[in-house]
């Protein structure tokens, strides 16, 4: 329920559609494509954005496919472990 959610109110956060905010972190990419085949998203989704547990903010870059390491875009390599 979260991903699909996050994933139809996708153009509230961005217009372009490529964002989500998840409203609580969760297991969350077998079930994001199995749903963006379900939904017939149109246009990829590049990242998810959610709160962790000590109530800080992750941004994770989609990859390619559910089995893959490669990312549909990677964040920039300047953003690599920067912080607040």
């Amino acid at each position: 329920v979260i991903v699909e959610e996050s994933m139809r109110a996708r153009f509230d956060v961005d217009a372009s559609g490529e964002v989500i905010v998840m409203k609580q972190s969760c297991p969350w990419k077998e079930h994001f494509y199995a749903l963006e085949k379900e939904l017939n998203v149109p246009k990829p989704i590049l990242f998810v954005l959610y709160g962790d547990q000590s109530g800080q903010w992750r941004i994770q870059a989609v990859s390619v496919h559910s089995d893959s390491f490669e990312n549909r875009l990677s964040l920039p390599s300047a953003w690599c472990g920067l912080r607040d």
